[in-house]
């Protein structure tokens, strides 16, 4: 018997797709000036590893005082983000949705709002069901 890295490999192309939303609320009181944040967002991948995809967001706050960002994983294992504030950010909205065409507006399976006012981590564990905030 082998040890290696395939041992532990899942074909995930047999899991549903769903997809991570996270909408960013700006201070209404600073429309047109600047906003910036930083997005973590984490996916298990084939080997059942977490993953990391950092980025770093800015701009000039629109009139509906959002921002929304798209991400799709699969449900399998952990997934999640982490959001730093860093200016005139003041909440959040947080949602993992089935990708169906039969149902686009499913309901959702993780909603999340909030308000942000320092860092915060959200994991969800598809197998689990269990959604952790720190």
């Amino acid at each position: 018997m082998s040890c290696n890295q395939d041992d532990n490999f899942s074909d995930l192309s047999e899991y549903n797709d769903f997809m991570m939303v996270v909408t960013v609320f700006f201070d209404s009181e600073k429309v047109n000036k600047p906003y910036e944040y930083e997005l973590i967002d984490y996916k298990t991948n084939s080997y059942e590893q977490l993953i990391s995809y950092p980025a770093s967001l800015g701009g000039t706050i629109p009139l509906d005082l959002s921002h929304t960002q798209y991400y799709t994983v699969k449900e399998f294992k952990t997934v999640g983000l982490t959001i730093t504030p860093i200016k005139n950010v003041v909440g959040y909205k947080f949602q993992i949705k089935e990708i169906s065409p039969m149902y686009p507006d499913s309901f959702p399976v993780v909603y999340l709002e909030k308000n942000l006012e320092k860092e915060v981590t959200i994991y969800y564990d598809f197998d689990t069901k269990k959604l952790t905030i720190n």
